[in-house]
């Protein structure tokens, strides 16, 4: 999926230091005027002082400006007015901040019709917000099957009526003649082959044991490794296996000698149709052990 992460700082963007900027106009002052007193009480330190202040606000206020125009940097009612203007998109009902620049960018990729697999990514997301992944891939010449997955809160009963309306929703949209390609055939509810499907939740725990370094604080180490775990969990799409090698990386944080897993012991394959869903996370701290 597109990497949000905003690359190296933009050149518009200027950092902020006030000791190197202070350096920097001290030697010009001693440039110019070489007997001019420039102790830290003296009236000319003072000014000099008072003028980076004021100068550091300035630019720090433009750089806060910069970046919430920037869609990548920008926030709330921010990234609101910057996606509109970069891109035309507005926010759906419940949608983040993060699902709402995902889909803007995914904006670019749109065109009259669907087509490309990136533009049926797109027009699945526009659907519902509620919509967190989506997987297309090509049976045959012509023939679209599509894999969507939604976060639907409420009892079962609840769910499953939210579920069937997105699946209705969502093919509806796509057998649009004015979206869908001519050459595309889309199946969908009623068709001898259904080709547009839910992902189907494939459960699995994460059962493991960490132990810790001498002189080390345990606490510390698995809260740090279950935030690694759990914002992995939240990144997982459709089709993604879960390896065994991955969560112990993930485990294996500052001050942990050795991840003793007890749950996955064996890669769990996921298929086109499914995503993984973890049920449950339990970290043990084995005791501390001599580096």
């Amino acid at each position: 999926m597109i990497n949000l992460t905003p690359l190296e700082t933009l050149q518009v963007i200027q950092p902020i230091n006030f000791e190197y900027s202070k350096s920097k106009l001290l030697e010009l002052i001693t440039a110019i005027s070489p007997d001019v007193e420039l102790y830290e009480s003296s009236d000319t330190m003072l000014l000099v002082e008072s003028f980076l202040y004021d100068l550091m606000h300035r630019d720090e206020a433009l750089n806060v400006r910069f970046r919430n125009a920037l869609p990548i940097y920008a926030t709330g009612t921010n990234l609101d007015d910057a996606c509109l203007n970069w891109y035309g998109t507005t926010r759906l009902e419940g949608e983040d901040d993060k699902a709402f620049l995902e889909r803007s960018l995914l904006s670019l990729q749109q065109s009259s019709t669907a087509g490309a697999e990136w533009t049926y990514i797109y027009h699945v997301k526009t659907v519902d917000a509620r919509i967190v992944d989506v997987l297309p891939w090509r049976n045959a010449p012509g023939e679209v099957s599509i894999t969507w997955y939604a976060v639907v809160e409420g009892n079962t009963e609840e769910q499953n009526i939210a579920y069937a309306k997105l699946q209705n929703d969502i093919v509806q949209k796509l057998i649009d003649k004015k979206l869908k390609p001519i050459g595309d055939i889309v199946y969908y509810v009623g068709d001898q082959s259904l080709h547009v499907n839910r992902a189907i939740e494939v459960p699995f725990t994460i059962h493991a044991t960490l132990r810790i370094q001498t002189g080390v604080d345990g606490t510390l180490a698995k809260e740090t490794a279950l935030k690694n775990i759990n914002a992995w969990l939240l990144e997982l799409k459709i089709g993604q296996d879960i390896k065994p090698s991955k969560v112990t990386s993930l485990l294996h944080v500052a001050g942990v000698d050795e991840v003793v897993m007890t749950n996955p012991t064996q890669a769990l394959v996921i298929d086109k149709y499914s995503i993984a869903s973890c049920t449950s996370v339990t970290l043990t701290l084995g005791g501390q052990i001599d580096e």
